[in-house]
């Protein structure tokens, strides 16, 4: 091939072909090592700065107090829809147990009765609003058994209509024998986190490691023995004109928050 150019040294020429000249300089074995060990520094140093920051901001997120966004008992009493009228009980919002209160990770909570006015039906309400690593772990799934209830019935998840995205529940129903019977109890509960309700927060640890408060929606309701569940059940004709109000308060509080 033929030379790009030549260089003179000692009246002896040589030729320097245009592979020569683009190729590059040799490293010896020793030589790649010191540049791949450079690399690996230059990445775990990278890595350990940008673990410390996470750290950091998940410490502090951690320890950030969890400030309700509207005081929970300003829920209405009375609601309406087209399946009937809620109304609360007369004697008042159920206090938590200060230790319940406390192991539960809430910092603000609403318990209640709704009765539906013409059919006497009576479903118990629990909202809670608090940070997540303690409310999600404690699930119907997990606090019924404890106290000597045994699942029943199918479980059963169901979408109650809210927006273009609906919200999800999971209902089930736990008994305890109670002498000669077994009373029945139906629960729904749901988690909402970042805008979404679903009754669980799977595949959503890493933001809740920096987003941490969460609300939380749980029911109970006497049943019958053989109550076909997926029939005009009352307890999602409640959940029907509930969440959604619930909804819109929350979306009008963060709305203000974020404006402030």
């Amino acid at each position: 091939m033929a030379s790009l150019y030549t260089s003179e040294h000692d009246s002896h020429r040589s030729t320097v072909t245009a592979e020569e000249e683009l190729s590059p300089p040799e490293v010896t074995g020793t030589g790649w090592a010191w540049v791949w060990m450079t690399a690996a520094c230059l990445l775990l140093a990278a890595s350990g700065l940008i673990r410390g920051w996470q750290d950091r901001r998940f410490e502090t997120a951690k320890n950030r107090v969890i400030t309700p966004l509207f005081p929970l008992k300003e829920l209405p009493t009375m609601i309406s829809g087209p399946a009937g009228t809620w109304v609360a009980l007369k004697d008042g919002d159920i206090a938590l147990d200060p230790q319940i209160i406390r192991i539960a990770g809430s910092t603000d909570s609403v318990v209640r009765n709704y009765v539906e006015q013409s059919t006497g039906v009576m479903v118990t309400v629990l909202v809670l609003y608090g940070r997540a690593e303690a409310i999600t772990a404690h699930t119907p799934e997990v606090c019924y058994p404890a106290t000597g209830h045994d699942l029943v019935d199918d479980v059963i998840d169901l979408a109650v209509p809210l927006g273009t995205t609906p919200a999800v529940f999971r209902s089930l129903v736990y008994g305890k024998n109670g002498g000669t019977t077994t009373n029945r109890d139906e629960v729904f509960y749901s988690l909402r986190h970042e805008g979404r309700w679903a009754p669980g927060v799977d595949g959503n640890w890493r933001v809740l490691r920096y987003s941490p408060a969460v609300f939380k929606i749980q029911l109970q309701r006497r049943v019958a023995e053989h109550e076909q569940r997926h029939l005009n059940n009352p307890t999602e004709q409640f959940l029907a004109v509930f969440v959604p109000e619930l909804e819109r308060r929350i979306t009008d509080a963060e709305k203000k928050a974020s404006q402030e």
